[in-house]
This record gives C-alpha cells, sequence and structure tokens, in this order.
C-alpha cells in the first residue's frame, strides 16, 4: 500500500500498458480468426459459383444439343469447326480464367481417373491433394480445406468434391479414351481445389490494426496523464480534508451526549417496530414468524414442567371459491373477522392466536389438555356461524364456516422440536376436511 501511494503514476503506467498489451494480443488473434473466416468464405463461393455454372451447362447446353450432327462435344474443341467443351473441359477452362483474373489465385480439377491426355497433371500432385481426395471419397457433401504456407505464402487450400450427376454419367462412360466406364450417380469423378492466398487479407487487417494501436496508445497517454493530474489534485484535497475531519470531530464529540440521552427513546421506537414485526398486517393476529417464536418457548416451557400443551389449526372452508366470487377486498374483510371471531373466542392472557397463512389460523393453549382445546374450537366454530357470514359457493354451508384439527401433547424430553404437535394438528383438519368440512376433529399422538 505504501509503495502504491508513493509510485502511484508508475504503477499506473505499467497496468496500463499490461492491459493494452492484452487487449492488442487479443485483437491480433481474433483479426486473424477473421482473416480465416473471410478468405474461406469467399472460397465457398468461388467454388459454388464453378459448380453451378458447369452444371448448367452440362443440363442446359450439353445435354441440348449433343444430339445435333453438326455440333460435336469434345475435349480438342479449339482445333475443330462447330465444336463445343466437355463439362470437364469447360470447368479447367473457367477456372484457369478465374485464376488469370485473381492474381495469386488457383483453381483446379485433379481426378483419380484423368483422361489420358491429362495423365501429367490430371490426378494429386502433393500430399494435400492425396488426402483431400481420399477424405471427399467417403464425405462426399463435405468440404477438405487447410491453412498452411506455400511457396513462402500463407494460403488457404480449399477442395469440394465433384459428384457424378445424372446428366454426365452416359457421357463419362461412353466417351473414347476414358479410363473409367462404369461410372454411377453419386460417384466423386474428381476435386476441385481453389488456393487462395491471404495476403491481401493480411494487409488490410494490419493497416486496420496499425491504426487502432496508435489509437489506444494515444488514449492511454491520455488515460495516464488525466489520472497524474487527478492524483495530485487528490493529494491537495486530502490535506484540507484532515483539517475538516479534525472540526467535524469535535463537533460530533459535542453531539454523542445529545444522542446518548436519546437512546431510550430509540429503544421504545425499536420495541415498537419489534411489535409490528409480530402482527400480521391485515388480521392483526400474531404472524407466522411470531407463531413459530412462541411455539418454541411454551414447548420448551411445557417440556421442562410437563405440562400438556395443545394446538387447534383452523382453515376458512372454500375460502377460494368466496374470493373468486365476492372479490379480494370481501375477502379480506372476512380474514378480518375471522381472526376477530378467534380472539374474542379465547380467554387466557397465555392463550395465542396467529394467522398460519392464507385462510389458515392457529391458536397455541399451554397447560392446556385435549378436552379443553376441543371445547375451544367448537366454541370458535359456532362463534363463526353465527356471524353469518354470506357464502353462496360454500358446499357445506349458506355461510363462511371452519373445519378445525386440535392436537394435544405433554412434549417429550426426547423430542426438542415442536413440529411434530403441529403435523399431527394438520392430520386432523385433513380428517375434517375429508368428513365434510365445518366441523372440529381431535387427534392424538
Amino acid at each position: 500500500m505504501r509503495l502504491f501511494l508513493t509510485k502511484t503514476v508508475l504503477i499506473l503506467t505499467i497496468l496500463f500498458s499490461f492491459g493494452v498489451s492484452i487487449g492488442l494480443l487479443n485483437m491480433h488473434y481474433l483479426s486473424t480468426k477473421l482473416i480465416e473466416f473471410h478468405a474461406l468464405e469467399n472460397v465457398k463461393l468461388y467454388a459454388k459459383s464453378i459448380q453451378t455454372a458447369v452444371t448448367l451447362y452440362s443440363k442446359h447446353v450439353v445435354n441440348h444439343i449433343k444430339e445435333l450432327d453438326n455440333i460435336k462435344i469434345t475435349h480438342n474443341y479449339l482445333g475443330q469447326k462447330g465444336a463445343i467443351p466437355l463439362p470437364a473441359t469447360y470447368s479447367m477452362e473457367l477456372g484457369k480464367q478465374i485464376s488469370k483474373d485473381n492474381p495469386g489465385m488457383s483453381v483446379r480439377l485433379y481426378s483419380d481417373y484423368p483422361f489420358p491426355w491429362r495423365k501429367a497433371d490430371g490426378g494429386p500432385r502433393d500430399k494435400f491433394e492425396k488426402v483431400a481426395l481420399e477424405y471427399l471419397r467417403n464425405h462426399t457433401q463435405k468440404e477438405y480445406f487447410r491453412f498452411e504456407k506455400l511457396n513462402n505464402r500463407k494460403v488457404l487450400r480449399y477442395a469440394k468434391a465433384s459428384v457424378m450427376e445424372a446428366s454426365c454419367v452416359q457421357c463419362h462412360n461412353s466417351y473414347p479414351g476414358s479410363p473409367k466406364v462404369d461410372w454411377k450417380v453419386g460417384d466423386i469423378r474428381g476435386v476441385l481445389e481453389i488456393i487462395q492466398p491471404l495476403d491481401i487479407y493480411v494487409s488490410e487487417t494490419q493497416n486496420g490494426l496499425r491504426s487502432t494501436f496508435l489509437m489506444l496508445g494515444g488514449m492511454s497517454l491520455l488515460a495516464i496523464s488525466g489520472l497524474t493530474l487527478v492524483i495530485n489534485r487528490c493529494r491537495q484535497t486530502t490535506q484540507v480534508l484532515e483539517f475538516i475531519v479534525q472540526d467535524r470531530t469535535a463537533k460530533l464529540q459535542k453531539k454523542t451526549t445529545e444522542l446518548e440521552s436519546k437512546s431510550t427513546e430509540l429503544t421504545l421506537v425499536n420495541e415498537k417496530l419489534e411489535r409490528q414485526l409480530n402482527l400480521d398486517g391485515l388480521t392483526q393476529v400474531g404472524n407466522r414468524r411470531s407463531f413459530d417464536n412462541q411455539l418454541n418457548q411454551e414447548w420448551q416451557r411445557c417440556q421442562r414442567e410437563q405440562l400438556p400443551l395443545s394446538l387447534i389449526l383452523c382453515d376458512v372452508d372454500y375460502f377460494k371459491r368466496f374470493n373468486d366470487f365476492y372479490g379480494h377486498l370481501p375477502g379480506d374483510n372476512c380474514l378480518v373477522q375471522v381472526a376477530k371471531v378467534i380472539s374474542q373466542s379465547v380467554r387466557r392472557p397465555a392463550d395465542f392466536v396467529a394467522r398460519y397463512g392464507g385462510e389458515e389460523f392457529v391458536v397455541i393453549l399451554p397447560n392446556t389438555k385435549s378436552r379443553g382445546a376441543i371445547h375451544l374450537a367448537e366454541a370458535i366454530r359456532q362463534n363463526l356461524v353465527r356471524l353469518k357470514i354470506a357464502h353462496q359457493r360454500s358446499e357445506v354451508s349458506d355461510f363462511v364456516t371452519l373445519s378445525l384439527g386440535v392436537a394435544s401433547i405433554i412434549p417429550p424430553f426426547a423430542v426438542n422440536e415442536p413440529t411434530v404437535l403441529v403435523e399431527i394438528a394438520d392430520k386432523a383438519l385433513y380428517v375434517a376436511k375429508a368428513r365434510g368440512r365445518d366441523q372440529v376433529i381431535y387427534q392424538s399422538v
């Protein structure tokens, strides 16, 4: 840290240089990949164009005129009047013209079965062409390419299979001097190879990278200069801030006494907030958080003193239908009235009412046996029925009703989790619903 504070500008310069170097290396890598991608796409376009041209020539030219007596289709068409080239010869002439129009590019057609007049240069001449021919013989619909050095130039060598089509089979099998006379549709008759130098792409990319390098260097220099000015300014500001801090510290010490006098008031506010955190915002009875805390406390106390602990789990019957039919505001009002009925039915200060979730409420009854808990649950059910809250979508009554599950236990010393009591009450509630709702069911341990 001390070194950073004293040599800030130097360290930032090193970090900037390191970051710029990484960025430039990444740009160089990306540019290389971009060059290879563009070269490959360009070569694919040439190969497709050549194959399309040869196919059109074979189908729409050769096939239309091959039956005419005064026009001959031959490889030696230049020496004969009224003759046109074979499709293979046409493709080679087309490749020569493309190579002539694009200096450095080479387009060549070779095969395992060259015609006698092409034996000297019609077959594969190097390792790449042999490997490409072998690969494409087994993968006629794919392509084979490699980036390599050729005559001290980086080039793309691209090979694509030339597949025998129906319009070519008869001609190749019957042409005088043909080295193979059992061609079938789909056989690979040869390979179209295109060699594309990457010099032009590399040159254009390097020009672009050179400008980018200069721009990054200039930006880095400006950034370091700006940071130097900012750091110097910050150092000056630090001295001013130190004086201000000393002054503020004295004032804060003066206010400490005032804040201490308000601590009691803050404590009261916190207690009020704690009470609000433990209440359900809608029904104003205990919420799930306060229920869990209260149940744990009562469980431990009853376990320690070996007293009975009872629990009533209440569920408003068909409440979803009530909400769907009457709306959410009447539904909220219904829950408020249910909570009020349960709270008013509970007499003892130690008894605890909470909203368990949704339309479910729960009552904790410490030091209460099963008989007393069942009696209270029945009183709650009847008190709600007397309130006569209309419920036209209920299947058990014209008014809102409750299903109640009751459980009672003397907490054993071997069990430290009160959830067992909740599970028993929940099973009792499930039975109450299964038996038609609007009733109290007690479930023993």
